[in-house]
């Protein structure tokens, strides 16, 4: 039996590492991007792929599933661009999300904006970021991606499976399990 091939994004190794070490009969394959590896997962070059970010539309096909290993937060904005993590302290920020799940990242923005929910966000527009749920995630939307010296923030990033239909239903459960049971990863 060959190897399944999984690939990943650089914000993923924590996650790809404890796979690896814990799920028998695979291949582990560091890439440069989330792009790339959806594009290697696209062209049948791997089985299954992990990245940091909810894949757009024209980046799978009809023939790919998704798992999210873990729900997480990520910030919106009218154009693509990174930002220091250090300068998040002068950006005032929209969110829809309760004061409570996020108390831990308050003190990060200059001022955080609440609203009873996420259509009342987006009539503001994009000109404030805006603090989504990954499950809210559309095609439209562009990243405002914090960055420190390691690269693109964790805390802002969500693990996603994307994998080709014909994948056995029981290594997905195994990689998810691998995930939910690693203590390192929990925390």
């Amino acid at each position: 039996m060959s190897k399944i091939k999984i690939a990943y994004c650089p914000t993923m190794e924590k996650y790809a590492n404890v796979i690896g070490s814990k799920v028998a009969d695979i291949d582990l394959i560091n890439a440069n991007s989330a792009a790339q590896v959806l594009a290697m997962l696209k062209e049948n070059l791997v089985d299954i792929v992990l990245i940091g970010r909810t894949a757009k539309s024209w980046e799978i096909n009809n023939h790919i599933d998704f798992l999210r290993l873990k729900n997480g937060y990520t910030l919106i904005y009218k154009q693509k661009m990174g930002i220091y993590y250090a300068d998040l302290k002068q950006v005032e920020i929209n969110t829809y999300i309760n004061r409570e799940k996020i108390k831990d990242i308050a003190h990060l923005f200059k001022k955080i904006n609440f609203f009873t929910n996420f259509d009342d966000c987006l009539k503001n527009g994009l000109d404030i970021p805006i603090l989504i749920d990954w499950k809210d995630f559309r095609d439209e939307f562009e990243l405002l991606i914090p960055m420190d010296e390691n690269g693109k923030v964790a805390y802002f990033r969500a693990p996603v499976l994307y994998y080709n239909r014909n994948v056995n239903n029981q290594l997905i459960k195994n990689l998810k399990n691998a995930i939910d049971n690693d203590e390192y990863i929990s925390k």
